[in-house]
Formats: C-alpha cells, sequence, structure tokens
C-alpha cells in the first residue's frame, strides 16, 4: 500500500491508503493514531492545533488533493471507520440526495 507524507498546521503525518494515520512526535518518532470513534456521529477525529479533522478528510487531503474547503466525503460502505482511500468518494449534496 502507499503512503504519503503531509503537513498540516505544522504537524507531520504519514497517511496510509489503507486509512492508517500516523503523527510524527517532537521527538521525531512517529505514532500511530488509532482509528476508535471519538466523535459523537462516529467517526475518528484527529486534534491539531485544537481543530478537528475527521480521518476522511486527511485521507482525501493527501490522496484526492482535496483542500480545507466544505464538501462531502462519502463512506462507500457506510462504515465511518473504514477511511481506506478506496472506500472514499467525494460527492455534492445533490449527488447524495438522489442516492
Amino acid at each position: 500500500m502507499k503512503m504519503k507524507e503531509m503537513s498540516i498546521l505544522d504537524s507531520k503525518f504519514r497517511v496510509h491508503e489503507s486509512g492508517e494515520v500516523e503523527r510524527q512526535l517532537k521527538s521525531g518518532r512517529w505514532k500511530l493514531i488509532q482509528n476508535t470513534p471519538n466523535h459523537n456521529q462516529g467517526y475518528n477525529v484527529i486534534l491539531i492545533q485544537n481543530k478537528q479533522y475527521m480521518r476522511s478528510r486527511v485521507i482525501a487531503m493527501a490522496y484526492l488533493t482535496l483542500d480545507e474547503k466544505k464538501v462531502l466525503l462519502h463512506h462507500k460502505d457506510g462504515d465511518r471507520l473504514n477511511c481506506a482511500l478506496s472506500n472514499l468518494s467525494i460527492e455534492t449534496y445533490k449527488s447524495i440526495r438522489h442516492c
């Protein structure tokens, strides 16, 4: 599986196509961020400088060249914790309503 390194607000991440995300610690070591539901709607949220980023959005920013603009990310299988690249698609409000 592919892996990309990226920065968000001065934090460095290794983002894997599988949905795994690692964060670089101040010591230089990498730590895997556990994929557990920590949001009231069942998503995994990563806190970066007091701003919440959904794991799926971090994956999309790395692989789908998504910026921070408001777009919908759809989990194809309905599992909000399955953030594998193959399970994510960018949708519009119009396309979601027609599903």
